[in-house]
């Protein structure tokens, strides 16, 4: 697997080197001693240079005139890694190990090379004890990502797993780690759902990925007909009907949509009457309709079952807003900052409420916030925004969103 840190952890690996240069005399003995002197000197600055070609030269010289030297092969091994030549390299480092088995870090660069060619049964047993006991957080990280990619490979996904979960614990920001713990876990959801289909092609199951795989790519038509067909094969299968009007509502704002979205959620709040998502569904479509009455006790039973669901909240709030109930609008959307300050929706609606009750501080606070968190959540660096693909899926709710303009 190829790192983008490899030169550099190389450099870390200087250490190395100059551990192993103190070992070269047992091995030179009896050998033309200005030639040794010449070559050694050339590796050493080629070495200092980042110069690999001339580096590998001047070693190939001294492990053909110290053939039992094993610092000399064990360096030349790092400079076919660092040159990306895994086979060769694996080779040196074997035969430094069978003239020296406690050459340092010798054992650990060769499981990385085995891994780098595909060997992984045979690179795992020597970089799991490093992984587990590293000698710096340079080798730890390196390592990590070699054992995760040779347990990939090997289909060992839970030793994968727990090597996933330490690298992300010990490097959380790291963003390659990040994604190649993404790539682990998606890779190992298309195997699973290949799986599926071969073992069960004709289950609701496999319509129902069919139709996640849909709406995640904003093919909502598509999803709708595949969640159909789910709900022609199993009816009571947990979810559906929820999902289906989730499809209906975001493939089109029309009355027929609404009205058919209104019509499945109904039937999932009958098979699973505490579900919030549902609650709040139906009654962001009588808010949106201007029925704010129809729409309160939804979206109270949604709060009721679920106190942490701030679109809930925000949503119970507008309606009591349009109900001139800016007090009661206050409770919940305070109750919404508190679970998520850096929405802006919030903070511009608590500005509306506070204005109307006369708190002009507290307005001009929340309006300071709002413009403060008003900003796209993603960006490029010359300033300009992009949207999140579409791949990424849709939000599981509908989002409450501001629909005027709020710098009026």
């Amino acid at each position: 697997m190829e790192t983008g840190n490899k030169r550099w952890y190389a450099c870390a690996f200087c250490a190395v080197f100059m551990c192993l240069s103190g070992r070269l005399a047992w091995g030179m003995q009896g050998s033309p001693q200005s030639k040794i002197d010449q070559y050694s000197a050339q590796a050493s600055h080629a070495l200092a240079d980042r110069n690999l070609p001339e580096a590998e030269a001047a070693l190939q010289k001294l492990a053909a005139l110290t053939p039992r030297s094993a610092s000399v092969h064990a360096q030349l091994g790092l400079v076919y890694y660092l040159e990306n030549r895994y086979a060769q390299a694996a080779q040196s480092f074997r035969k430094a190990l069978t003239l020296d088995p406690q050459l340092p870090n010798a054992s650990l660069m060769l499981g990385i090379c085995l891994s780098e060619i595909g060997r992984y049964s045979e690179a795992v047993p020597l970089l799991a004890p490093v992984f587990r006991s590293p000698p710096n957080a340079q080798a730890q990280r390196l390592v990590g990502l070699e054992l995760l990619h040779a347990y990939k490979n090997l289909r060992q996904f839970s030793d994968a797993d727990g090597v996933a979960q330490e690298l992300l614990r010990r490097y959380p920001d790291d963003p390659e780690i990040i994604y190649h713990v993404s790539r682990l876990y998606g890779d190992q959801s298309l195997s699973l759902i290949l799986r599926l289909m071969k073992k069960a092609p004709n289950s609701a199951w496999v319509h129902l990925v069919f139709a996640q795989i849909n709406e995640d790519e904003g093919r909502y038509n598509s999803a709708i007909t595949q969640y159909r067909l789910a709900l022609q094969l199993d009816p009571r299968l947990p979810g559906l009907h929820f999902n289906l009007g989730r499809a209906l509502l975001l493939s089109s704002d029309s009355d027929q949509a609404r009205g058919e979205a209104l019509k499945e959620f109904e039937e999932d709040l009958a098979a699973n009457p505490q579900n919030s998502l549902a609650e709040y569904e139906i009654g962001e479509i009588y808010r949106r309709a201007g029925k704010l009455d129809k729409a309160l006790p939804f979206f109270e039973r949604a709060i009721q079952f679920n106190p942490q669901f701030e679109e809930a909240q925000i949503a119970l709030s507008r309606s009591l807003i349009g109900l001139n109930q800016p007090r009661q609008a206050l409770i919940h959307l305070l109750a919404a900052a508190r679970l998520n300050p850096a929405n802006s929706v919030s903070h511009f609606l608590l500005a509306r409420v506070y204005e109307e009750l006369g708190n002009r501080a507290a307005q001009q606070r929340e309006m300071a916030l709002f413009r403060k968190y008003r900003v796209q959540p993603y960006s490029n660096p010359n300033g300009s925004a992009f949207q999140v693909p579409a791949s990424f899926g849709a939000p599981k709710v509908t989002p409450q969103v501001l629909e005027s303009n709020p710098s009026k």
